[in-house]
């Protein structure tokens, strides 16, 4: 959690140019904590990582969890910056969750035994890439960001192509309940798929309401918790488990009001308010 953390941290630190255009909101808390605070608190949480990560006793999982806040960093700090171009930028912010799992895998079981959820999940946060960035076309093209939607001819082509790359996850899940590699009750997972659909069709029919697009934005969020979470109950019914869901969606719920997403200020968006 504490990486993950970091990872949009020190993303707000670095993105302070196109967020005043996509994310005003979040430039506006950043200015009243300080850059030089937002510094200390970076390094704070990045210390107490890696001392913690020692304390398991574990060699793999401290350089995995090493590897894990390499990662978070240059995602989005010079000189590398990953997320400037778009397929460094999938697999950097897929081994947001990637490299984590393996560090809490390689604890109890040996790395070559990773579970094929692994591969699954991980190639989900790699197409859940292609649909973040759809509200910050603007200001991505002027920081010179690649994404699908910054490349794409035009709008609704970007649109089309990132919801198709989305889609190919669950291509993915049918081969492996096919070759028997995961159990048929994971085709539960199915149930989403008109959820995207309805994505979709709002993305390309809100393509100049920016404050919708937030919106949705947070609904695709809320979509990436849920199918992980789904995944979690199924493989596992521990308690831990079950817990760890509640936790999520208590956090959805008190800290994140979907509702009135919207760091541009909808008033200022012409229909956004009433839309």
């Amino acid at each position: 959690m504490m990486s993950t953390a970091t990872a949009n941290l020190i993303n707000a630190y670095y993105d302070r140019f196109e967020d005043k255009i996509n994310q005003p909101m979040r430039t506006d808390m950043l200015n009243v904590v300080g850059l030089k605070n937002m510094k200390r608190i970076l390094i704070s949480i990045y210390i107490s990582i890696i001392i913690l990560s020692t304390l398991f006793g574990n060699f793999l999982f401290f350089i995995f969890t090493l590897i894990a806040v390499i990662d978070s960093i240059f995602y989005s700090a010079p000189p590398l910056r990953f997320k400037k171009n778009m397929i460094t930028g999938m697999i950097a912010f897929s081994g947001v969750m990637a490299i984590p799992f393996i560090a809490g895998w390689v604890i109890n079981k040996p790395l070559w035994q990773l579970s094929p959820l692994f591969y699954l999940i991980t190639y989900f946060f790699f197409t859940y890439f292609s649909i973040k960035n759809i509200p910050d076309l603007l200001g991505d093209k002027k920081a010179n960001i690649q994404t699908i939607m910054t490349k794409s001819v035009d709008y609704k082509k970007g649109i089309y192509t990132s919801f198709l790359i989305l889609f190919t996850p669950y291509i993915a899940l049918l081969i492996l309940i096919l070759s028997n590699v995961l159990s048929g009750i994971y085709f539960i997972m199915y149930i989403f798929i008109p959820f995207l659909f309805y994505l979709l069709i709002e993305n390309l029919h809100y393509e100049k309401n920016l404050s919708r697009l937030e919106r949705l934005h947070a609904y695709g969020f809320i979509y990436a918790v849920t199918f992980l979470n789904v995944i979690l109950f199924l493989s596992t019914f521990l308690i831990e488990a079950i817990i760890w869901i509640i936790f999520s969606y208590s956090y959805i719920i008190f800290f994140m009001n979907i509702k009135k997403v919207d760091s541009r200020h909808e008033k200022t968006q012409g229909r956004g308010k009433h839309e």
